[in-house]
Parts: structure tokens; C-alpha cells; sequence
């Protein structure tokens, strides 16, 4: 029977390279090795005898945009962890799109982030549904109890599986879509657990054959779906060469390497003190509240936090088409593997921090951190000078949701406009209290003295109440705007 052997590939080129030279070395060089490539940062491009590329780059074969969309309740909290970005339902759906138009005899799937270290021919069972390592509910620590068939590893009968109604994907049970409460079990069927399911219920008996794969392979954990250290997966793969290096000298990589992306846009790293920079990707800027002089106005930088650094960049003549702001220490959970921006913003508009949910309505949770009669200040400012913007920023009052931190990406006009709104209030609220943050509190330290707080964060109302503004205004130009998990370095 055809050895068919499929790899989905997500921006890790060197692992996926080494996975297919270990599979040669152990199994010689008639597997024909099919690589679905999902990646939005660095492609598989490597030429390699016997591997065929099913480029997806672009949302050729699977728009997961769209797909995505179906979904409005899906979990971003359990479906981004660590910059996945839904990994579990992507996987799902591209290896559902295998068995339906690519290898309809059948293959064996592999995690591009395993090594091999035996021989695996015996696993092509043309008698059997699947074989493979079945993982309990609670080895996987899965709260629904779920068992699973893990992915990294797996052979699955493609006509056997047609004839039954078995598929890989159900949209119905699948990591993180289902949305509901935390413990909706719905949202906990990970890669290859409805498959198992499936099985079971098709043939009680066996439920295909099961194996141990450990000792048939050395796997990297979570390399292949969330975005990684490159130097961590190089040392790795150092440390386990003799499974996958075919000769001394050999170099990962090469072959038709495409340039990187050049994109016109610049995500400004907010800082006011020195910091070790944990991105390096030149798209970051790094913007300094002293830099200028930590005033504004007279009035000192920590009042208006990051809204002085957006302000000062706003005023720029040499902004590119796309700005973002995150914090130094805050960052959109892809770190360094920064997607098309451009695309991001033709689909969305804009690219906003994840809800987080407040519990309460926003000006309660305002009142629990900070004098909520600054915030009342800012509301008159807003029904008086904006009254297109009211509307919204009485919604966002009543929400308990809130996007945090000022974190963003959007058209550069945008940007501008949103900067000027926000400046506008704050320098009403400055111009209403006298313009002396410092005497204010001094004059009002019971309404300023919040249990478990400084004054040092108090002082910072400015950042506080650009923080709400960006958040209400975002979701008033931006409805459809992309929500991302971010990600907090101490």
C-alpha cells in the first residue's frame, strides 16, 4: 500500500525538516510526505525529494478568518494560550481538508515537532480505523474526562473512516469554539478526541489499534501549534542530531528562502524606564516617555502614562500606514512572529486586546481602583464636546467587558483621530481641575485613598481614563475589530 505521510506546518520550518529527515532515516525514502503549510511568519520553502507543499499561506485552500467567524462565542482565553491562535481547531480542519481532497487512501499523520527513533511501517493498518496512542482524560488534565488520540503520532484510514461518517473535525466538538461557560464540555474535544469518540462508537471493540508511541519518537511539546523560541527549537534539535542528521555538516534550512516581510507599520513599545527589549522584530519601536521631557503641559508624564507617548508619535510626519502601541512589559501574546498586518486590518479594521471580563460594570470597577469622580468628570467632557461618541462611552460604562492595557493596531489616520478625541477630554478634565494633578489629590486624599493602592498610581489619571477611551472608542469604530490574548512579562 502507498506509505502517504502528512505534516501540518505552522512557522517552524527547521523542525518540520528535521521530522521528514528522521522519518527517512528510519523508514528509507518511499514515504511520500505531503506538508499543509499554515504558516504566517516563516514558511516551509526547503526543497526536499519525495515532499509535496499544500501552500495555505494565504488562506488558499482554508480561510481560517472565515472559519473562524462561524464561531462569534469562541473562547480567545482557551483557544490562544501562549499565541496558538485556535491551533487545536486549525489542526482539526486542515487534516479534515486532507482526508476529503488529498490523501484519500489513507496516511500517517505526524506532528511536525516530533523526531523519529524506529521504525514505523507496521502503524499503516489498511484493517484498522486508526492506530495509535490513546491519551486519557487524565493525562491530558482534561476537565470534560475526554480521551484522545494524539496527533503526533497517528494513522488514520481514510476510506474506512469515509464509510462511517468519522471525520476528523466537528465543528460541534472542538477546542475552544463552543464558547459558554468555562466548563461547556463542548469546548474541550483537543485535536484527535471527537475522532476517538467517533471510532469508539463505530467499532466498540478495538476502537482501532493502540499503541505506545513514546518510544518510537522524541517530541518537542506544543512546537507545532504555538509560536516559538527559535533558538530553543535549534538546541533541541542539536541535542537529539544523530535521529535526523543525515551527514556531518549538514544545515537546516536553504533552498528558495523567501525575503521577510516588509510590512508599513510600526508597533511603538511604551516605556518610561530601561527595560531588556523582548522582541526584536523590526516592525517594534520602542518610544520613551523621557525622551521629550516627561511633561506635558506642564503637567508630569506619569499622569498621562502611555496617552503622552501616543500623543507624541501621533504628531509625527513619518508615521507608516499601520501603528500599534503595546507596553513594555505587555505584548500581543505573537510576540516576535508578528503576522501580516496588513491582511489583519483588511479583514478586521483594527486589532485590539482581548475582553477581559470586569465582573461589574466598567465604572464600578472603576470606583474599586480609582476616584470614579474623575471618571464622572470625563463623562460630562464627553456628552458635552462628543456627542457622537456619547452613545458609546455610556455603553461602555455599563459593560462589564473591557479591552486592557491601551494595546491596539490600526490604520494610521485612525489612530490619529482616536489620539485627538482622547486628548481633547483629558485636557478638558485638566483645564476643569485647575491643572494640578498633584494639588487635587492633596485636597481629596480620602476620595484618592483606595486600599491596596499608591499614590504614585493614582497620579495617573490621564492613562487611566485613556485606557476606557481607547477600549469604548475602538468598539464604536471597530465592531468587527480582531481581539487578541496579550501577554504579561514580570
Amino acid at each position: 500500500m502507498k506509505r502517504n505521510v502528512a505534516i501540518v506546518h505552522y512557522n517552524t520550518p527547521e523542525l518540520t525538516e528535521a521530522a521528514i529527515l528522521s522519518l527517512r532515516k528510519h523508514g528509507g525514502e518511499d514515504y511520500q510526505v505531503i506538508v499543509f503549510d499554515n504558516s504566517d511568519a516563516r514558511p516551509f520553502v526547503k526543497p526536499m525529494p519525495g515532499v509535496t507543499v499544500i501552500d495555505n499561506t494565504r488562506a488558499q485552500h482554508i480561510d481560517f478568518k472565515r472559519e473562524l467567524v462561524k464561531y462569534p462565542n469562541r473562547s480567545f482565553k482557551q483557544g490562544c494560550v501562549r499565541g496558538g491562535e485556535f491551533g487545536s481547531a486549525k489542526h482539526m480542519m486542515s487534516v479534515q481538508y486532507l482526508m476529503d481532497n488529498v490523501l484519500k487512501d489513507g496516511f500517517l499523520l505526524l506532528d511536525s515537532d516530533i523526531l523519529i527513533r524506529a521504525d514505523i511501517d507496521f502503524m499503516f493498518m489498511p484493517d484498522e480505523f486508526a492506530c495509535g496512542h490513546v491519551q486519557t482524560w487524565q493525562r491530558s488534565n482534561n476537565p470534560a474526562h475526554i480521551d484522545r488520540l494524539v496527533p503526533m503520532l497517528l494513522w488514520i484510514n481514510t476510506p474506512l473512516c469515509k464509510a462511517a461518517g468519522i471525520r476528523f473535525f466537528d465543528p460541534k466538538r472542538s477546542f475552544a469554539l463552543q464558547g459558554g461557560p468555562y466548563n461547556n464540555p463542548a469546548n474541550w474535544y483537543d485535536t484527535g478526541a471527537s475522532f476517538l469518540e467517533d471510532i469508539r462508537k463505530n467499532k466498540p471493540e478495538t476502537h482501532g489499534k493502540r499503541i505506545d508511541i513514546r518510544p518510537l519518537m522524541h517530541h518537542y511539546q506544543a512546537g507545532s501549534w504555538h509560536r516559538n523560541n527559535l533558538d530553543a527549537q535549534i538546541k533541541w534539535l542539536d541535542k537529539y542530531a544523530d535521529l535526523w542528521k543525515p551527514s556531518e555538516g549538514y544545515v537546516l534550512g536553504g533552498g528558495e528562502v523567501k525575503p521577510p516581510k516588509q510590512q508599513d507599520a510600526r508597533i511603538f513599545i511604551c516605556a518610561h524606564k530601561d527595560f531588556r527589549r523582548p522582541v526584536t522584530d523590526p516592525v517594534y519601536e520602542v518610544v520613551d516617555g523621557r525622551d521629550g521631557g516627561d511633561t506635558l503641559y506642564g503637567v508630569p508624564g506619569s499622569f498621562f502614562s502611555e496617552l503622552l507617548m501616543m500623543h507624541r508619535v501621533a504628531q509625527r510626519d513619518d508615521l507608516p500606514s499601520i501603528v500599534g502601541f503595546c507596553g513594555y512589559r505587555k505584548y500581543f501574546a505573537w510576540m516576535d512572529m508578528v503576522p501580516d498586518l496588513a491582511s489583519v486590518i483588511r479583514s478586521h479594521g483594527c486589532c485590539v486586546s482581548e475582553n477581559i471580563d470586569l465582573k461589574r460594570p466598567m465604572r464600578k470597577h472603576y470606583a474599586a481602583c480609582c476616584n470614579v469622580e474623575d471618571l464622572d468628570i470625563a463623562t460630562r467632557i464627553i456628552e458635552k464636546t462628543r456627542p457622537l461618541f456619547a452613545p458609546a462611552w455610556h455603553r461602555a460604562l455599563e459593560s462589564q467587558y473591557l479591552h486592557p492595557c491601551s494595546m491596539f493596531i490600526m490604520p494610521a489616520k485612525d489612530f490619529q483621530r482616536m489620539t485627538a478625541l482622547i486628548m481633547s477630554i483629558v485636557s478638558g478634565y485638566l483645564q476643569h481641575i485647575g491643572g494640578d494633578i498633584d494639588r487635587r489629590i492633596e485636597q481629596n486624599k480620602r476620595a484618592y485613598h483606595i486600599p491596596r493602592s499608591t499614590v504614585a498610581y493614582q497620579r495617573r489619571v490621564g492613562g487611566q481614563l485613556c485606557e476606557r477611551i481607547v477600549s469604548a472608542w475602538i468598539d464604536w469604530q471597530f465592531p468587527d475589530a480582531e481581539q487578541m490574548p496579550i501577554r504579561i512579562l514580570r
